[in-house]
């Protein structure tokens, strides 16, 4: 069932995982830099205002 899943929707996940890799690259080449600590900031920011499943659930 996923692989037929995957199968209909090879575009988007193309898509999602391009974004994903670019995502972990600049992640990587800022390991040294401040642009790291600026990642983790919004991070912290969305974690903030985006409900958390669970609590959605409950």
């Amino acid at each position: 069932m996923w692989r037929d899943i995957a199968l209909t929707n090879k575009a988007n996940l193309q898509d999602a995982l391009l974004k994903l890799e670019q995502r972990l690259a600049h992640i990587r080449e800022n390991l040294d830099t401040r642009e790291l600590a600026m990642e983790f900031e919004k991070a912290h920011h969305l974690k903030k205002i985006v409900p958390r499943k669970r609590a959605e659930l409950s």
